[in-house]
């Protein structure tokens, strides 16, 4: 299963290499082109700076989920984020934040796995 892995964050874009060099699909993104590239490249995850009117047009408008970076977010911008419908926020070393989205496509993998075999039994 290929998991394909959208970063908006122009800080966090080199992120988007370390997973490539990891063996998954990412691409970065910027915030002006990423409502777009989202709908059209359909990413299991979405890593999103903090960009809360990005995230609640990428909600609205996709079932993409997304997880925030969170390392410069105060309490009612976690808050806020979460609201949003962010499944996570990201913050800690750049080995730390890997591993979490590395979890997330995991989780994904898993939900998607289950919705088919339910399918195929009901």
């Amino acid at each position: 299963m290929t998991n394909k892995i959208m970063v908006i964050d122009k800080e966090w874009a080199y992120i988007a290499k370390e997973l490539q060099v990891r063996g998954y699909d990412a691409v970065s993104a910027t915030s002006e082109e990423a409502l777009e590239d989202a709908i059209i490249c359909r990413p299991d995850l979405i890593v999103l700076g903090t960009d809360y009117k990005l995230c609640e047009c990428l909600k609205d408008k996709t079932d993409i989920p997304i997880v925030m970076l969170a390392d410069k977010l105060n309490k009612e911008g976690i808050l806020k984020a979460l609201k949003l419908g962010c499944i996570d926020l990201l913050e800690g070393t750049e080995s730390s934040v890997l591993n979490k989205i590395i979890t997330h496509l995991r989780l994904s993998n898993i939900e998607t796995i289950t919705k088919q075999l339910y399918k195929l039994i009901n």
